[in-house]
């Protein structure tokens, strides 16, 4: 549970930033403060749902074809 929380965290983090991140970046507290970006994790966070529609229809699709055959 406790490794769960911390992908998530960890997850969140490069959400919010935009382009390449290593990791010495995220360990830097002033360079991470200076690298989040807001607009941008509010965009990708808003395209989120659209992207989750895609794929379910896509999954949908293939497994009618896969029960299909």
């Amino acid at each position: 549970m406790l490794l769960a929380f911390f992908a998530g965290a960890i997850a969140m983090l490069f959400l919010l930033v935009p382009g390449k991140v290593r990791l010495e970046d995220m360990l830097d507290s002033k360079k991470r403060c200076e690298m989040a970006d807001f607009d941008y994790a509010a965009g990708r966070v808003e395209k989120a749902n659209e992207l989750a529609i895609f794929y379910a229809s896509k999954a949908k699709r293939y497994v009618e074809d896969k029960i299909a055959r």
